[in-house]
C-alpha cells in the first residue's frame, strides 16, 4: 500500500477549503460581478485567484481550462442567489459534482 505523506503521491484536494476560498474569491468581486455579469457563469481556480465569466458553464470551464488543464475548478452562477448552483469540476470539462 503506497504512503500518502510520499512526494510523487498525488494528494487528494481538501474540497471544503477549495469552496471556502472559492467563495472568497468571489465574494472579493461580487458587486463587480454582479454587476455587469449577472446570470453568466464564473469558474475559479483558487490558487491563482484568477477567474473566467461566460454566458454558459461550458463556455466558462473551455476558457478555465485552457490555462488550467489538470486542476480542480468552481464553478457558479453570478448573482440570482436563490438559484445559484455550486459545482466543482475535476480534470474534465464535462465532470461536474453539485455542491449546495
Amino acid at each position: 500500500m503506497p504512503n500518502s505523506t510520499q512526494p510523487n503521491v498525488p494528494q487528494a484536494p481538501n474540497v471544503k477549503e477549495l469552496v471556502e476560498k472559492a467563495k472568497e474569491i468571489y465574494n472579493s468581486h461580487k458587486d463587480e460581478l454582479e454587476d455587469s455579469d449577472s446570470g453568466k457563469y464564473v469558474v475559479i481556480e483558487v490558487n491563482s485567484r484568477r477567474y473566467f465569466v461566460a454566458p454558459t458553464k461550458d463556455e466558462a470551464m473551455a476558457q478555465a481550462r485552457r490555462e488550467f488543464p489538470n486542476i480542480l475548478l468552481f464553478v457558479r452562477r453570478i448573482g440570482e442567489l436563490e438559484k445559484v448552483s455550486h459545482h466543482l469540476s475535476s480534470f474534465s470539462p464535462k465532470k461536474y459534482a453539485s455542491f449546495l
